[in-house]
């Protein structure tokens, strides 16, 4: 496989991983460019699994990673919550508590919620390509769902 062809299988899945986890567009970017370095470095020991699973997997970690270390730098800004929605929100809805309320999850409940309900993945789909058991991304939806009832309610 050349350099060229795991570019353009790995770069969409890269980039639509690491939107999904962070929102300044340095982070996401950092993560698509050290998940490509990381696959082509890595190609001699390949075990043959889907490529796009593998780099699924190494941009979720870098995404997160780099998401820690922004929340342990400077002080988080919830207004720039990232859109992964495509259209706006109606005129007469204000959707800034519940944009505020999802930014505040934990990455690993965002994540899964942003897969789940943004990008419409199937949870089986989702627990294989964050490698866990369908039980456990059920679990972890449901109780980011009460996080947020629970902020949304207060």
């Amino acid at each position: 496989m050349t350099h060229h062809q795991i570019e353009e299988l790995v770069v969409p899945v890269a980039t639509r991983v690491a939107k999904s986890i962070t929102k300044h567009t340095q982070d996401q970017q950092e993560a698509v460019a050290h998940t490509l370095r990381t696959i082509i470095s890595k190609m001699d020991d390949w075990d043959g699994r889907p490529i796009e699973a593998w780099a699924n997997r190494i941009a979720r970690n870098k995404a997160i990673d780099l998401s820690k270390l922004r929340r342990r730098d400077a002080d988080y800004d919830s207004t720039e919550f990232i859109h992964v929605h495509d259209e706006q929100p109606e005129e007469d809805r204000d959707y800034s508590a519940l944009h505020k309320a999802i930014d505040s999850l934990s990455p690993r409940k965002r994540e899964l919620m942003v897969l789940h309900y943004f990008k419409n993945m199937e949870m089986q789909t989702i627990a294989e390509s964050v490698g866990t058991s369908l039980s456990n991304v059920k679990v972890t939806i449901m109780r980011a769902r009460q996080d947020l009832k629970q902020l949304l309610t207060q």
